[in-house]
């Protein structure tokens, strides 16, 4: 299904969350039994209920941490394939080998900016490895603007998973921010197709 994000619901800006379409088998090949999310700025990571915008503060996307930086560079917080690519260059969707879809979003109705000061270095499908570099914006003149330049890190599909989020201090970019844990009683298939769906709300 699709989640229309508040910070962008002038613009038109959509979060997109894949359907996934597996087999009745359950895979024989086993997968990592869990997934370390690394911070892709460095900064003060803080709990998401103090982020300024009640899409991101309830929830209501998924469960994630938010972070406090004066970096302007977003580095890949994890291996897969880039599945969502703004054109306003403001936030990005990553999912994993494993199926964790996460989203990084820079900033609070930054979508109004319509990719003023923001650069990606990255397309949508690129097979992307942790570490790489992705985005990067001018926060001056993103702050000068007068927006919220807080980063946002997201696993939409985070019901699906039992997590550890790790705020409430100082981070570098490539430590880790969240551990990620297949739900107990919850068995994992294998990904056959991957589609996505948009429809408005």
């Amino acid at each position: 299904y699709v989640v229309l994000c508040s910070n962008c619901r002038f613009d038109c800006c959509w979060i997109y969350i894949n359907c996934i379409y597996v087999k009745n088998e359950p895979i024989k090949k086993s997968l990592s039994p869990n997934e370390i999310i690394t911070s892709p700025v460095s900064g003060d990571v803080i709990e998401l209920i103090h982020v300024n915008d009640p899409l991101f503060a309830n929830g209501i996307i998924g469960d994630g941490v938010a972070i406090l930086s004066a970096d302007e560079v977003i580095y890949a917080p994890i291996s897969g394939v880039v599945s969502v690519l703004y054109k306003t260059k403001h936030a990005i969707g990553i999912t994993s080998d494993n199926g964790v879809e996460l989203l990084i979003h820079i900033g609070i109705d930054t979508v109004r900016l319509d990719g003023k000061y923001f650069k990606s270095y990255v397309q949508k499908g690129d097979r992307i490895t942790l570490g790489q570099k992705l985005l990067s914006y001018n926060q001056k003149e993103v702050q000068l603007e007068g927006y919220d330049t807080t980063i946002m890190v997201i696993v939409t599909n985070s019901k699906k998973y039992d997590m550890n989020c790790y705020y409430g201090f100082d981070i570098r970019e490539g430590e880790k921010i969240i551990n990620i844990k297949w739900a107990k009683g919850k068995q994992m298939f294998p990904l056959v197709y991957r589609k996505q769906v948009k429809n408005e709300i």
